[in-house]
């Protein structure tokens, strides 16, 4: 084949993908135009040659200028170059502040670099949910023996998931709580005619702890 031509189809196929190109930005930053957003084609550009997804950026964007959510667009960058999800992180925060949850912009972006889910933690935190703590044998201060454990209904705090407890940890400290109570009652009756007692103080001394769950029903079953 003659070079010339060789050339010549090589600078069309140059000059088709670049304007493929430039019509895929343009698109992008006509959305963010049409969508009140104070976003140049320059930043568009820039965003694109630092290997950054300028649609994921202009659609977290917009979720949150639809939410009157402000933000920085160099944030939103950041993270995405950090490997979060900005869309994602977008959408908690809006669902957030739907549901009068006080998310802040640092604590979302901290639990989606955790590897979580950021939008589910945000649903876990208005669906409450049931958990059961194990069975636990120990006896009275007198020997009579008393199989018990407890339920409870909790809901996440999202401003507690970074450093704090896991749901396990909480029912351990239920439990750990519980025997020790028991412990010290003077006998298996003492316990059952106290109980209400029992469980208030149980809740109280757990709710004092950090975790990330708000304790909202605890129930403590004897056997």
């Amino acid at each position: 084949m003659d070079p010339l031509l060789i050339t010549l189809i090589g600078i069309v196929i140059a000059v088709i993908l670049s304007v493929a190109f430039n019509l895929l930005l343009f698109k992008v930053w006509l959305k963010a135009k049409s969508n009140g957003l104070n976003i140049t084609l320059s930043n568009i550009i820039a965003m694109r040659i630092r290997k950054t997804n300028c649609n994921d950026i202009v659609d977290a964007a917009i979720i949150l200028k639809r939410e009157g959510i402000s933000f920085d667009l160099s944030e939103l960058e950041s993270l995405y170059l950090s490997g979060g999800r900005v869309k994602k992180v977008a959408e908690s925060l809006a669902a957030a502040k739907r549901a009068g949850i006080k998310l802040e912009y640092n604590t979302a972006v901290k639990i989606e670099l955790a590897g979580r889910d950021i939008v589910q933690s945000v649903k876990d935190c208005l669906t409450p949910k049931t958990f059961e703590t194990d069975k636990v044998e120990t006896e009275t201060k007198n020997g009579e023996k008393i199989t018990a454990n407890s339920k409870l209904v909790v809901k996440a705090d999202i401003n507690k998931m970074i450093g704090g407890e896991s749901i396990d940890i909480l029912l351990e400290k239920i439990n750990d709580s519980l025997v020790e109570k028991i412990n010290s009652a003077d006998s298996k009756n003492t316990v059952i005619s106290n109980l209400d007692t029992i469980t208030t103080t149980v809740l109280n001394e757990v709710r004092k702890k950090s975790n990330a769950y708000e304790i909202q029903e605890l129930k403590i079953i004897l056997y």
